[in-house]
């Protein structure tokens, strides 16, 4: 932390003599301004890439739920034929999105954005300086945050606001998308700390233009203690947000991964899906409950379809291998299924 000299001769006077610890205090403004800049154009790619990411799968997830709408109404159709109850619909969705989406599922969890990473910027240091210096800093920062049109002041440099993500909306999320879900929000509250970055650079373009108007003769709005001290307090904002920076950088691969998952994959069709439905249904039988296999309507579709053998005469042991082969057909899929960090 920069330490606080007194100016004698107050605010609003110029001096040809360099005050205490001007070049340090403008070495440190023009890192902040540098370090600031570059975090802007980072959050600006992060929420590129979450709405593509999320633009991407919201359509892939329309066309996914209209085939698993005809697949599991052809699913329960049969079972209320054969005399049996349906499973409960997220429980087996699960098994399936854990066949066939598992990719997508766990790339969106690995592209998460912690919570404490971005702690430090919702402070209340964040919105305002000290007394001494909110006046001279909150032109600037109001103009980062929001934008300005028309003539700024000499002073404020205004930045055009970050866009985030452009979807606002949330789907009825089963348990199984949660981590999608969860994504949307987390690159939400990304996009909502740029003005705060916008706020930190305006306040550091601020402070470079007091340090040089004490230094070159000019005529600064403030006096050398409250220049250091928005120096100072710049500083602070600053060291708070090394963990902010790791992660963005970390998540900015991540985001990409997670919409290059995405795009590769390849939406289940209606028959596909409903395949696994009827693994994930048989799989969950047992010895004594897979006597459902032998009802006329259920064992006549499910022969149709390939997943029992067609046999005269359907017995208890062909009952007990046909649970064996749709849980070694679930266990095999859902084993295969990358894990999220």
């Amino acid at each position: 932390m920069l330490s606080v000299q007194r100016d004698p001769t107050g605010p609003g006077t110029s001096t040809s003599t360099a005050p205490p610890l001007a070049d340090a205090a403008l070495q440190r403004a023009e890192t902040i301004r540098g370090a600031a800049s570059a975090r802007l154009l980072k959050v600006a790619a992060y929420n590129e890439r979450a709405s593509a990411a999320i633009d991407a799968f919201r359509a892939k997830r329309s066309d996914y739920d209209r085939n698993w709408g005809q697949a599991w109404g052809q699913h329960s159709g049969v079972l209320t034929r054969g005399g049996q109850q349906a499973a409960t619909q997220n429980l087996i969705e699960g098994v399936v999105v854990g066949a066939l989406a598992s990719v997508v599922v766990a790339a969106a969890a690995a592209a998460l954005f912690p919570a404490a990473a971005g702690a430090a910027i919702f402070t209340g240091t964040w919105w305002a300086f000290n007394a001494g210096t909110a006046v001279g800093s909150s032109v600037v920062g109001t103009a980062a945050m929001t934008g300005m049109s028309g003539d700024p002041s000499p002073n404020s440099l205004g930045r055009p606001s970050v866009p985030g993500p452009t979807t606002g909306e949330h789907d009825a999320e089963t348990d199984t998308w949660r981590s999608v879900s969860t994504l949307e929000s987390h690159a939400r509250a990304v996009s909502n700390a740029a003005p705060r970055f916008g706020l930190e650079l305006g306040n550091a373009e601020y402070a470079i233009a007091q340090v040089r108007a004490h230094t070159d003769g000019g005529t600064p709005d403030q006096n050398w203690d409250h220049t250091l001290d928005m120096v100072s307090t710049l500083a602070n904002w600053e060291n708070g947000l090394s963990g902010f920076d790791t992660e963005i950088d970390a998540k900015l691969a991540a985001m990409a991964a997670f919409r290059d998952a995405v795009n590769a994959w390849e939406v289940p069709s209606a028959t596909r899906l409903e395949r696994e439905i009827w693994y994930a249904w048989m799989a969950r039988l047992d010895d004594t409950t897979d006597e459902a296999l032998d009802q006329d309507a259920i064992q006549d579709y499910l022969t149709a379809m390939g997943l029992l053998p067609d046999v005269f005469y359907f017995s208890d042991n062909d009952q007990h291998r046909a649970v064996a082969a749709a849980r070694a057909h679930v266990a095999q899929a859902t084993s295969s299924a990358p894990t999220p960090p």
